[in-house]
């Protein structure tokens, strides 16, 4: 098939596309077409993404009241537990609530949130007890990290939370922008001194891995993609916002559940890692550009670092798109006028 550049963009079925609806065309091109182009959004969410969702809302509540002056502890967390009981209020009711192995001596505290206990039987088939989360159990979850995040803060100059914004991202191989808007929300911009910060909030588990040798930090390759991602449009968002840079720094903040242990996780975004980004974004619009052509959304040429590779996957991901054949990748100027091979 050959189209030209207008007709290619013309063939995407979305004005703008996202970090998450790049990773669902990915992952699975059906529930992309499902989610972004049917606008169906049905699926349940787990207890962990609601628990995410809380926390991001009640940490964006905090730093907000923070740029506003205030200090005072306790109106800082009613402030962040206000947007927390909000979101799950909003959401709880879209939550696939599936019991959980609990401990006999916790059946009561379980049960004074008002949760279902349920005796049962575990995958060995000796006896269990199981409880069924709810919003009171979320809510209370929730408290208990916000207030130590309070308690311990980061050290932050916020001029912004949550702050969307759409920009036709930068393609470093081409050295010009990508033919469709890449869409983003940040969670948090900090400047002190000229220097920027992009924050982004985590929920985790456990603790951010680290190298079993050097014992230095680890991060995964969807987290370096997403990272690399949002580099690839920050400095249209700071122009817009009129903020003078001296440099970018993206860290992870990674926060423990378990433990309510937060770790910084600074992120070294390299010329390989926005590479691999520019290759995927331009890839996957090539590739959705003919999913649309033909009505068919089964197809999948590209490979997918999200579920093929762990920690070291950036090498193999790229030398994959290496091999692919000569010129299907090479992407033409904005004003080609030549037709564009799919």
């Amino acid at each position: 098939m050959r189209f030209s550049l207008p007709e290619i963009v013309s063939l995407i079925p979305v004005d703008h596309l996202s970090y998450s609806a790049v990773r669902d065309f990915l992952e699975d091109r059906r529930r992309f077409k499902k989610k972004w182009i049917d606008l169906i959004w049905d699926e349940k969410k787990s207890l962990p993404l609601i628990e995410g969702i809380a926390y991001h809302a009640g940490v964006a509540a905090y730093w907000e009241a923070r740029k506003s002056g205030e200090t005072s502890p306790e109106l800082l967390l009613a402030a962040a537990m206000g947007e927390v009981d909000f979101a799950i209020d909003r959401d709880k009711a879209h939550v696939d609530w599936k019991p959980k192995k609990i401990a006999q001596k916790d059946v009561e505290a379980w049960r004074s949130l008002g949760c279902e206990i349920i005796d049962g039987a575990d995958s060995s088939g000796r006896k269990a007890v199981y409880a069924v989360p709810n919003a009171a159990y979320v809510q209370q979850d929730v408290r208990t990290i916000i207030t130590q995040y309070i308690a311990d803060p980061p050290d932050y100059a916020p001029v912004g939370t949550e702050l969307a914004h759409t920009a036709f991202p930068f393609d470093v191989e081409t050295k010009s922008q990508h033919i469709v808007p890449l869409k983003a929300k940040i969670d948090l911009v900090s400047v002190k001194d000229g220097v920027v910060t992009v924050v982004d909030h985590k929920l985790n588990a456990g603790d951010p891995d680290r190298d079993e040798e050097t014992g230095e930090l680890v991060i995964a390759a969807p987290a370096r993609l997403q990272a690399a991602a949002y580099d690839s449009i920050i400095r249209d968002l700071l122009a817009a916002l009129k903020i003078e840079v001296k440099e970018v720094r993206f860290v992870f903040s990674v926060m423990n559940k378990k433990t309510t242990k937060r770790t910084e996780v600074p992120v070294e975004i390299t010329d390989r890692d926005r590479l691999a980004w520019s290759r995927l974004y331009h890839g996957a619009i090539i590739q959705m550009a003919l999913a649309s052509a033909v009505d068919d959304w089964r197809l999948a040429f590209l490979p997918n670092p999200f579920v093929q590779f762990g920690n070291d996957g950036w090498d193999a991901f790229l030398a994959d798109l290496d091999e692919v054949e000569p010129g299907k990748m090479k992407k033409p100027a904005a004003d080609a006028a030549e037709p564009f091979d799919l």
